[in-house]
């Protein structure tokens, strides 16, 4: 009778050693499932937002952007407004600015997820020679980003070498964009 205790005991432990080793496995697979999804979700934005300003046309980023923080309102006013105010002065000749892509590399260094917030180291660089959207902040970048209805979306960045840092505290100025023709361009945003 003991020995058949300790028998049924020995393989209760295997079976119970597998399938917490088993379960495991399946996290770690889930975790890198959303490790990519996350990853992916911070390349789109980064692309987006430079080939916005490479179109002078406003690109969609309601798919990365959680537009319920103001940090996010607050990206969307920016964009609009440089790249109307972009399209304006290319207009009335005012400058010549020539917009070109140039080498943009965004590396993902660290994510560290938990539950439906995420929180991820960005290195952001490019040609240091060169000039790029205001923007995009070069060095390394804080996201977060949060899990809403099952998509991960961007709540906000900081960069320590950027005027954006106080976004989620305070909504900046828009702008409309009649107002934007009928007076001086420079006069709009301050």
């Amino acid at each position: 009778m003991k020995r058949f205790v300790v028998a049924v005991c020995s393989i209760m432990l295997v079976f119970g050693l597998f399938s917490t080793l088993h379960a495991r496995e399946i996290k770690r697979y889930q975790s890198l499932s959303e490790m990519e999804e996350i990853n992916s979700v911070i390349e789109k934005y980064y692309d987006t937002i430079y080939n916005s300003y490479l179109d002078l046309n406003v690109g969609d980023l309601s798919d990365v952007l959680d537009t319920n923080h103001l940090w996010a309102n607050n990206v969307t006013i920016f964009i609009n407004r440089n790249i109307e105010s972009l399209r304006y002065r290319n207009q009335k000749k005012y400058s010549d600015i020539s917009i070109k892509k140039l080498p943009l590399n965004v590396n993902v260094t660290k994510i560290l997820q938990n539950e439906d917030f995420a929180d991820a180291e960005v290195q952001v660089e490019g040609n240091g020679d060169e000039c790029y959207p205001l923007i995009i902040g070069f060095g390394k970048n804080d996201v977060k980003l949060k899990k809403t209805n099952g998509t991960w979306k961007i709540i906000s960045i900081k960069n320590d070498k950027s005027f954006f840092e106080d976004w989620d505290k305070r909504r900046i100025k828009g702008f409309n964009v009649e107002e934007l023709h009928k007076k001086n361009w420079w006069k709009v945003f301050r």
